[in-house]
């Protein structure tokens, strides 16, 4: 099976189950984006500008399901700020930097509550990192840049 169709596989079981249990639709599209992403960028260690415009449109989507509360945005901005300035420190990649906000707009939306959301931002962060990490360390090349599409999609889908 060629690696296009194990993504394209994916991205249909990613949503079949997503809708299956209930998560509202926009929710689901964001969930395949993330794996679509997630293949990409442990292929290329790049996420393309049209799935990072994908999944802000589908974010601002799930946070309208959810009700456009207000906190929920608010913690995306403050997300995204710092993630610009630990792209400007080097520390993250620009594809990283343009899908994770969209993401957290999503996570947080997915809580009726500003501390849940706040929570459900923490949590999605430190799955992330946390998970990115044990990949950085297992595979132990420390010069080569961390993919980190699959610990994002994983831990949007733990967190939504």
């Amino acid at each position: 099976m060629s690696e296009i169709n194990i993504v394209a596989v994916s991205a249909i079981l990613t949503a079949a189950v997503a809708l299956a249990c209930g998560t509202p639709p926009a929710f689901a599209a964001l969930l395949v984006i993330a794996v679509v992403a997630a293949a990409i960028d442990a292929r290329e260690h790049r996420i393309p500008n049209t799935l990072s415009a994908a999944a802000a449109a589908a974010g601002v989507l799930a946070w309208a399901e959810a009700g456009a509360p207000l906190d929920a945005f608010g913690i995306a901005l403050v997300v995204a700020v710092l993630l610009l300035i630990a792209y400007d420190w080097d520390l993250m990649g620009g594809g990283d930097v343009k899908l994770i906000p969209s993401l957290a707009l999503a996570a947080a939306a997915s809580s009726p509550f500003a501390t849940g959301a706040i929570l459900r931002v923490g949590v999605f962060g430190v799955l992330l990192f946390g998970i990115a990490a044990v990949w950085g360390a297992l595979h132990g090349n420390k010069q080569a840049p961390l993919a980190v599409g699959a610990p994002l999609a994983l831990a949007l889908a733990v967190v939504i």
